[in-house]
């Protein structure tokens, strides 16, 4: 293999930009925002395949480090065939299923009940995200990835 290809491979392999071609080696920024001050992760959710309507969505909700900003917020946001933005001025939104305010008492614990036949989720795929807010208006979007279901309703 060609050192130059090679190079390249690398450089795409670590997700960061690595300056090779005069041998300095200096890691270049991968971007210029600020790092997260909030995070969050799913906790218990349904898999693969959804046949009852009411589904149970659970997710942790953090503040990254000591003396960042408190969470202030999650929202549940989902996606699928025909689903409608809430935000007049950008199409391309996820309708927000639930906004929590509060997570269960002494934990950091967020859930959210939805029926899938309410909200208008046709049978077939559907895609479920959260994303974090905190007390200053930082956010973070998706922090754990997106879940696919398939919505076969019996």
């Amino acid at each position: 293999m060609e050192r130059r290809t090679f190079l390249k491979i690398a450089a795409a392999a670590t997700g960061s930009a690595i300056l090779t071609a005069c041998g300095v080696g200096r890691r270049l920024p991968e971007s210029t925002s600020v790092p997260d001050k909030v995070g969050g992760v799913w906790g218990k959710l349904p898999s693969g395949t959804i046949t009852n309507p009411n589904m149970d969505i659970e997710v942790y909700a953090y503040k990254a480090q000591s003396g960042d900003p408190e969470v202030s917020y999650v929202n549940i946001t989902g996606y699928w065939p025909g689903a409608k933005s809430p935000d007049p001025d950008n199409p391309n939104a996820w309708p927000i299923l639930c906004k929590l305010d509060k997570p269960k008492e002494g934990t950091n614990e967020y859930d959210c009940k939805i029926n899938l036949d309410d909200l208008g989720v046709p049978p077939g795929g559907f895609t479920l995200s959260f994303d974090v807010y905190n007390t200053k208006g930082d956010e973070n979007l998706a922090p754990n990835g997106t879940k696919e279901f398939n919505y076969k309703p019996q």
